[in-house]
């Protein structure tokens, strides 16, 4: 027995009796549109798959015992698609660090002033040598191997011999650097005269001491600000100055008992005259616009 493939039979049936009205199938192909399902042969429809399916054949023939053969589909090869993209520019030549210097205007808020006019009221600072409003009588001079006091206003204008290098003692030496004459006695080592002459210096004058200044920085699309946390910042006495890779830094703060240094090589290209500073009680902010919209990887190149 043999298997009908009509559609709508699936019938077995034996190929010696097979006439030419054995079979009752659908030529026809179905047709699914919205909700209806019918054959194209003889448009009987319905929208419900079962009563579709139920749908007696329309034609009359004999039992195909052939299967229907998969119609494979023919695969196109389809050529790869080649995308291309523009080439990128060559970035402009980096300028040179050698390029003139030019220093960055200050801004100083108006209460950065203030503090710095009661700072230096109650410090009573005085930057001339040698000013003997405060000086009292017997006050000897400061300088190194000097012998003399202060005895008024006229020990002012008399000649300080001194010493103007630092005491060294090696292997039972005993010198200063600025001169030379080595001895083997303390004592005569004390009575060495000085080798340089000048004004006598009645008060040692604070000494600015070199530290280091916490910073950090950040970036829009347009500028790079460098922040340094120093405290009562000497706006007279620092600078900023800048050419468009280079970016030198000399501050003294916390009244000027203190200093901080430093050369930054910058990791862009900045445009100087659009930059600035500002500087307020507790930090100094360093504004310096970008020449082009770029990011910057790292504030050092």
């Amino acid at each position: 027995m043999l298997t009908c493939y009509n559609r709508s039979c699936g019938k077995e049936f034996d190929p010696s009796s097979n006439e030419d009205d054995s079979c009752t199938f659908h030529p026809g192909v179905p047709v699914f549109h919205d909700t209806i399902k019918k054959w194209s042969c003889c448009n009987k429809s319905s929208v419900d798959f079962t009563v579709f399916l139920d749908i007696p054949g329309c034609t009359k023939g004999r039992h195909n015992p052939t299967p229907p053969t998969k119609e494979v589909s023919k695969s196109v090869e389809k050529e790869p698609l080649t995308v291309r993209l523009p080439k990128p520019k060559d970035p402009p030549p980096r300028p040179s660090e050698d390029e003139p210097i030019t220093k960055l205007k200050m801004t100083v808020l108006d209460n950065l002033k203030e503090k710095l006019n009661n700072l230096m009221a109650d410090l009573k600072i005085n930057d001339k040598r040698g000013d003997s409003n405060d000086i009292t009588i017997g006050t000897p001079c400061q300088n190194s191997s000097c012998k003399q006091s202060y005895e008024g206003e006229h020990s002012n204008s008399q000649i300080c011999v001194y010493h103007s290098g630092q005491a060294v003692f090696h292997e039972g030496l005993k010198y200063w650097s600025c001169c030379e004459r080595k001895t083997t006695d303390f004592s005569s080592f004390l009575d060495q005269p000085g080798c340089e002459t000048g004004k006598h210096v009645w008060k040692k004058q604070v000494a600015t001491t070199a530290s280091q200044c916490r910073y950090d920085w950040h970036q829009t699309g347009t500028m790079v600000t460098v922040t340094i946390y120093a405290k009562m910042m000497l706006p007279e006495e620092s600078f900023i100055e800048t050419n468009q890779v280079i970016c030198n830094i000399f501050i003294k703060y916390d009244g000027g008992k203190k200093a901080f240094s430093k050369k930054i090589v910058l990791g862009g290209v900045i445009d100087c005259s659009q930059s600035e500073v500002r500087i307020t009680c507790n930090k100094v902010e360093i504004n310096l616009r970008k020449a082009d919209s770029s990011a910057w990887t790292a504030l050092e190149y």
